[in-house]
């Protein structure tokens, strides 16, 4: 063993194999190795940020890493950047040098240090390139937490529908701000007077199979509707159709219209208007772990759907809550569902990720942190491009802890999320106004540390029959015969099945 500041030890090793699978670090296992690392190490390897940045290091992590999560050991995460080119053994092992002499410089060729390229992505952008994937990119009645998003006119970005907040009495769903074109350059945004999200995106609409499939799904989402409101009196009243499957001749010719609206015209289904985003920026964190939070969020008013969505938000998200003033979820398993991989989980990670490729205005390093949500078993796959603005939720306590916006391609073993904490406070200065809350729960008071407190907004909760499955898939549909627009068109191709 090799004792790090006499105190705790990294197990013996030399440059590993930095493919192998990286998991987050075991408490209590290595509770003392964390806050040697964490209070110790860390900060004297960022004292020797220009001999790290000459190697092309752009960050760095303590993880357990090994064949499997049962065989993984403590183990010093090096990333190196995408595209250096210092990757053979001469320089590999300077790095391992400077990385161990800073460290624990008695014993520093005999460090476990892995060292690898890294490859961080956004992941609300281009196509996948899993095969099965993506598995959750299906058209929803009432759009759930995961549903696939994009831009009105735009094929190649997609993302996730986190969840929804609602601003000023008013319901606006949360994504990830880099599915905007302009995320890094607001020049950009006015080459439109509006920037629409749909349901699906543009690019899940192009991969739909043909008009039979996207028939046969509508009837059965459009059978099950029926179902719902066949078993619940209070749907039963606001359904504008029969609460009976589709066996009537009436009911028949109803459907069949609506399919050839559907199909046939092939329109756009709008869920809103962009109405907020953060850009590519920092802001001070008010969580005392860390010094900056990474902000890369999106807002859209619910505006351009068929029907009112209100008890559809509020069902699903009735449970959701906003977490205590600085708790970052550290050390909590939790889950994400996304467009791509739909649910993911894993934990977060005891011990934070140091990025060391932030610069100012001037070039100078300034470095921050985050606290991955990392696999915890073997067959985790954590995020994949058009996963991003996924709901970071605890399993246990149901708090949001953040909205996911990008992770490591190369390895799929973390992903990176926007504090929630800190987003909320970040939209409150943005939008303007303290009244920012989650929809559908009762009235109750929480603050998020970085303002005043305020009220969570109550919304009437439509009853529903839980065998019967979600309110996504059961909701009613409204339908409006005549020459009434309820679907806003869009492209060519069906935004739908």
């Amino acid at each position: 063993m090799v004792y790090l500041f006499r105190e705790t030890y990294i197990p013996l090793a030399s440059i590993i194999e930095s493919r192998q699978p990286k998991y987050a670090i075991k408490l209590p296992e290595d509770e003392i190795l964390r806050h040697v690392w964490d209070d110790k190490a860390v900060p004297i390897l960022l004292t020797a940020l220009e001999k790290l940045l000459d190697l092309d290091i752009v960050g760095f992590q303590l993880v357990r890493q090994g064949e499997t999560a049962e065989t993984a050991v403590p183990t010093i995460a090096v990333d190196i950047a995408e595209t250096s080119n210092k990757t053979d053994e001469e320089h590999r092992s300077s790095q391992q040098q400077v990385i161990s002499s800073c460290v624990a410089p008695n014993y520093h060729s005999l460090l476990r240090i892995s060292i690898g390229k890294r490859s961080i992505r956004e992941f609300g952008v281009g196509k996948n390139g899993i095969p099965g994937l993506p598995d959750n990119n299906h058209f929803q009645i009432y759009p759930g937490l995961g549903a696939s998003i994009g831009i009105e006119g735009i094929t190649n970005n997609t993302a996730t529908l986190g969840g929804y907040f609602m601003i000023d009495n008013q319901p606006y769903l949360v994504t990830s701000s880099h599915l905007l074109p302009f995320h890094r350059d607001s020049s950009v945004a006015s080459q439109r007077q509006s920037w629409i999200i749909t349901h699906v995106s543009g690019e899940d609409s192009s991969m739909r199979k043909g008009p039979l499939q996207k028939m046969s799904e509508l009837l059965v989402n459009m059978t099950a509707c029926c179902d719902a409101c066949k078993q619940e009196e209070a749907l039963r009243q606001t359904c504008p159709r029969p609460p009976y499957p589709p066996t009537t001749q009436a009911s028949k010719d109803l459907c069949q219209n609506l399919q050839k609206y559907l199909v046939l015209e092939c329109p756009t289904l709008h869920l809103g208007e962009l109405k907020w985003y953060s850009g590519d920026s920092f802001r001070q964190s008010q969580c005392t772990q860390l010094t900056d939070a990474k902000m890369d969020w999106a807002l859209a008013r619910i505006d351009g759907w068929p029907r009112d969505m209100s008890a559809h938000i509020g069902q699903i998200s009735r449970d959701l809550k906003i977490p205590p003033p600085n708790d970052l979820g550290v050390g909590k398993r939790v889950k994400a569902t996304g467009r791509t991989t739909a649910m993911q989980k894993g934990i977060i990670s005891h011990s934070p990720y140091t990025h060391l490729d932030r610069m100012d205005q001037n070039g100078k390093i300034m470095p921050y942190q985050e606290y991955p949500m990392m696999r915890e078993r073997d067959d985790d796959v954590l995020g994949y491009k058009g996963d991003s603005g996924s709901f970071i939720i605890g399993e246990q306590t149901n708090y949001i802890y953040g909205v996911l916006w990008g992770g490591d391609m190369s390895t799929l073993d973390k992903i990176y999320y926007v504090p929630m904490l800190d987003m909320v406070d970040d939209i409150k200065e943005k939008a303007g106004t303290p009244n920012v809350s989650l929809p559908g729960r009762p009235a109750q008071t929480f603050s998020t540390g970085g303002g005043t407190e305020i009220d969570a907004d109550v919304h009437k909760i439509l009853p529903m029959n839980k065998e019967k499955g979600t309110f996504p898939i059961k909701a009613p549909l409204e339908i409006v015969a005549g020459p009434q627009q309820i679907w806003s068109k869009g492209h060519d191709e069906f935004a739908t099945h």
